[in-house]
């Protein structure tokens, strides 16, 4: 350091050098530069801290909120949010995530209620509220796959229409739907609970009956002839016609198969129109014979 005065009286200058490092011994100064660097570290971790407590993680926690939503998972209440900006951005990231929850949950209804109502669409006779074809043969797979006793047997019914065609030609296909809706309630009511029963197609209809012999399927194709030739069918405008039906029965082991099983009833079916109609007749290897000629057995 150099320090110059100027001294009046005399007209002289002064000047003055002095060595700092011979006064001050600058070891001194490193407890005050240690403890500056502390506090400056100290500082820049609070900070840090601080930044990543108040900013970081709850950014992170809006990132889990948004990949919980693209997995799927819209639960959201073990968040909590500040009020300040981010935790406005992740309260609004919640009701996003609460909305797209509801929405997809009703969507999930909306398309689960469709399918099932397609399902039944497709497996349901939409004339007679029965099963159908489809839906009877869903339904024989869910029957035969039950266990049974041993030696079980089912029994299956196939009916037809007697003379349907000259009804439908005489008196038009709105009294034909009405006799095909009447004919259906009437086999409703004859078979037991637990009884599969369908429009097979057209006139047609084919009853199921699980764990059944002989005398059981006579009982049930006794009953529903009996409901047909009760009480005439009223057609509706004043008409009222008397119907009867044929009904082609067979008793069959589960090793025998569905298609074989309905194949055989309706060789039974057949054999019951060609003995004049409006009776029942079970199937017999030995004399209901397919065009072949031959015998359809297991």
């Amino acid at each position: 350091l150099v320090g110059a005065g100027y001294l009046r009286q005399l007209g002289w200058y002064n000047v003055v050098f002095m060595d700092v490092d011979a006064i001050v011994d600058r070891r001194l100064f490193l407890p005050i530069a240690g403890l500056l660097a502390f506090v400056v570290m100290s500082g820049a971790v609070l900070v840090t801290l601080l930044f990543k407590r108040s900013i970081l993680d709850r950014i992170a926690a809006a990132e889990r909120t948004v990949a919980r939503v693209e997995a799927g998972d819209f639960s959201t209440a073990a968040t909590e949010w500040p009020d300040d900006e981010i935790g406005r951005l992740g309260k609004a990231l919640s009701r996003m995530a609460s909305a797209v929850h509801d929405n997809t949950a009703s969507l999930e209804r909306a398309v689960r209620d469709r399918t099932d109502e397609l399902r039944r669409l497709s497996e349901i006779d939409p004339l007679t509220g029965i099963l159908n074809r489809r839906g009877f043969a869903g339904a024989v797979e869910a029957v035969t796959a039950r266990p049974l006793r041993d030696g079980a047997t089912f029994g299956m019914l196939l009916l037809d229409v007697d003379r349907f065609k000259a009804i439908n030609d005489n008196r038009g296909h709105a009294v034909g739907d009405a006799v095909i809706r009447e004919v259906a309630n009437r086999i409703g009511t004859a078979v037991r609970d637990g009884d599969l029963c369908a429009r097979w197609g057209g006139d047609e209809f084919i009853v199921m009956v699980a764990d059944c012999d002989p005398i059981k399927l006579e009982e049930i194709a006794t009953r529903i002839l009996q409901s047909l030739r009760s009480t005439s069918v009223d057609a509706g405008a004043g008409v009222r016609l008397r119907i009867t039906a044929s009904i082609g029965g067979h008793i069959f082991p589960p090793s025998q198969g569905f298609s074989l099983a309905a194949h055989n009833t309706d060789l039974a079916l057949y054999a019951a129109k060609r003995a004049g109609r409006n009776r029942m007749i079970l199937f017999d290897p030995l004399l209901h014979r397919d065009v072949k000629g031959t015998a359809r057995v297991a």
